[in-house]
């Protein structure tokens, strides 16, 4: 009985970690740590795409979930820790207020990664399955853009993508930590007053979907270039709610046959109506 190649894919990235954790607990200086990770991530590598070309996949389904979600997932566990290691490297010896303004800079720039490659981000984010076959199971098709080293080139374009989306999501919330003194709550969830409360949605996540979708297509953030899925995870921390595929809630959204598609917004807008004829008596 062949080895299952996603228990293989399993055993690797939880041996790269146990290393990484044997390496900071042993060697203080960070340049050599990160160049230890990258022989260990280059090795991992090199030993999966061995595996890849022997493996035989036993159908189209197991091919492409294996190149959208497990093998990503191995990535992105090197790309995260090489970035975070990185960054850390770079990082300016100065007072807090400068830090924090490298942190940002460092947002940005994941960010811009994010609208570079929107297309491919939303349909990562959404969990879109229509251009599957054609981005998983071809390797000439897809994104062509492959900004890894050598070590990447044998891979499909998007399910590198993919690895750097992973990653890059984990490393958002390693940076927003990394901006918070210890012992601070974050500014975002209070309401801009000293000891203010946490805001949080309560409302129904549809709901909060409908708010959201009317923000993006009506470009209101950032002259409009906002991605779908960046005004989602603002909300997501901003408001301490777990929104997951909006795509998901949209569907239900457009379902919506007895009452109007746009039911909460319509709410809202008898809402502030009532208000503005109150005001007048």
């Amino acid at each position: 009985m062949k080895e299952n190649i996603n228990d293989i894919v399993a055993e690797l990235s939880a041996t790269f970690i146990n290393q990484v954790e044997e390496l900071t607990e042993n060697v203080t200086n960070q340049r050599q740590i990160l160049e230890e990770l990258m022989i260990l991530s280059r090795n991992s590598i090199v030993q999966l795409n061995a595996l890849k070309d022997d493996y035989h996949f036993e159908s189209d389904r197991e091919r492409i979930e294996f190149y959208k979600n497990t093998c990503p997932s191995l990535y992105a566990v090197f790309i995260f820790h090489e970035e975070k290691l990185m960054i850390e490297i770079n990082k300016p010896v100065d007072l807090p207020e400068s830090v924090n303004a490298y942190y940002r800079r460092e947002m940005d720039a994941i960010e811009h990664y994010f609208s570079r490659y929107r297309f491919e981000y939303e349909y990562y984010r959404n969990g879109f399955t229509t251009l599957d076959s054609g981005f998983f199971l071809n390797r000439s098709i897809g994104p062509s853009t492959i900004e890894g080293n050598g070590y990447y080139a044998k891979h499909i374009p998007m399910e590198y993508h993919f690895a750097k989306f992973m990653a890059f999501e984990r490393l958002q919330k390693h940076l927003i930590r990394q901006m918070l003194a210890p012992g601070e709550v974050a500014d975002i969830n209070k309401d801009g007053q000293e000891g203010g409360e946490r805001l949080k949605w309560t409302g129904d996540v549809v709901n909060l979907v409908e708010l959201i979708y009317g923000i993006y297509y009506t470009g209101q953030i950032n002259n409009g270039t906002a991605t779908l899925a960046g005004i989602v995870r603002w909300f997501e921390l901003n408001l301490e709610v777990k929104i997951g595929r909006p795509h998901r809630h949209f569907i239900d959204i457009t379902r919506r046959k007895r009452l109007s598609i746009t039911k909460f917004m319509d709410q809202m807008r008898s809402a502030i109506l009532q208000k503005i004829d109150d005001s007048y008596k």
